[in-house]
């Protein structure tokens, strides 16, 4: 029963430490995915950061934009109202104008004439690749320049301004998640090392435990095998005795026969004697009287013998009998003592097992 309990006791500690294991890899599986994620999302914020202040320089930018093509506006409407307010107070101030007009209007032919002519030299001129491309860059970003100050002049739209403020929200919305999602990281987190701690715990525990079963079985099995053997000793020193009784009882047996063998051998001896002595003194007395006594004192010895025969096959058989029981009894403590040492063996082996798996396990955890 001891042995039983304390190998379902083992088995139990190796399915508590097997549960234990899964459960932490299970733990470190979750774990490792919640930091993927709080990696994913650390990198789709530092990306939505990036387009944010991108799209805050591009705010900015057409803004500035904006506010150039508006003082440009306002100047030309300025210029627009101050020249219709203009009053012609004489017809010579008209005409001085006219010709001022005019003059500027040839000072800017002149200008553009140049203008051409400076720009037909600059195509007849060879240039090399790096300058038209320049040239061509330079004179696309005045168009797109121009489109973008006529837009802004003659049409302000709001669409842009609307967007940055949709994902302006969006991402402090997404910054609030991720505020969230930090804090319930942080809580999975100290959890987890408190379920750590604990089974950390647990399996020092199990592991003092497996120490103090692994001693009580090995104190167990040294005195269950020292009184196997004092069993054995005591059995074998019984055994002992009763053979020292029964060579003593066969010497005492032997001691009769040859006690009844010389008797027999004086008795006739002494009939011989005494028939020579009858023959020399003459004829008996009593023959027929001396006869029977003769054949009774043979009887007698011939049944003596017979009995002395009959214990000594007794004794024999006995001591038979008791040298085959002592025979199997100690085949038998034999087998038992080599099935206790199998088992002594076999469970050492396994408390080593298990200390190895123990400390396995306390190693994998600790790193």
């Amino acid at each position: 029963m001891t042995d039983s309990h304390q190998q379902q006791s083992i088995k139990e500690l190796k399915r508590e430490l097997q549960r234990l294991e899964d459960s932490l890899m299970e733990r470190e599986e979750a774990l490792r995915r919640k930091r993927q994620q709080s990696q994913a999302l650390n990198t789709q914020l530092a990306d939505e950061r990036a387009a944010t202040g991108a799209q805050e320089e591009a705010r900015s930018a057409a803004s500035t934009d904006y506010r150039n093509a508006a003082r440009v506006k306002q100047v030309l409407e300025g210029g627009q109202n101050r020249s219709g307010q203009i009053s012609y107070s004489s017809r010579e101030d008209c005409v001085g104008q006219l010709m001022e007009s005019d003059e500027s209007r040839k000072g800017v032919e002149s200008d553009i004439g140049e203008l051409s002519s400076y720009i037909k030299e600059l195509r007849e001129k060879k240039m090399d690749a790096q300058k038209r491309l320049t040239v061509v860059r330079l004179m696309s970003m005045l168009d797109d320049l121009q489109d973008l100050l006529k837009k802004k002049v003659f049409g302000p739209n709001g669409g842009e301004e609307a967007r940055a403020q949709e994902l302006l929200k969006s991402i402090q919305e997404l910054s609030r998640e991720r505020e969230r999602t930090l804090n319930l990281l942080s809580k999975k987190e100290r959890e987890m090392g408190a379920l750590i701690d604990l089974k950390q715990r647990r399996i020092e525990e199990l592991r003092n435990e497996s120490s103090r079963n692994a001693c009580v079985y090995a104190d167990s099995n040294k005195l269950e095998a020292r009184s196997v053997a004092e069993r054995i000793q005591a059995e074998r020193r019984q055994l002992l005795q009763e053979i020292e009784h029964l060579e003593e009882a066969n010497s005492r047996m032997a001691d009769v026969l040859v006690d009844t063998k010389y008797t027999t051998q004086s008795a006739i001896k002494d009939r011989d004697e005494a028939l020579s002595g009858d023959a020399a003194m003459g004829a008996s007395r009593n023959p027929e009287k001396e006869s029977k006594q003769l054949r009774e004192r043979i009887q007698k010895a011939n049944a003596e013998r017979l009995v002395f025969e009959r214990k000594t096959e007794e004794v024999q058989n006995s001591i038979d009998e008791h040298t085959a029981k002592y025979n199997a009894r100690m085949s038998k403590l034999r087998r038992e003592i080599l099935f206790y040492q199998d088992e002594s063996s076999r469970f050492e082996k396994e408390n080593q097992n298990l200390k190895m798996l123990c400390d396995t396990l306390a190693a994998s955890i600790d790193s």
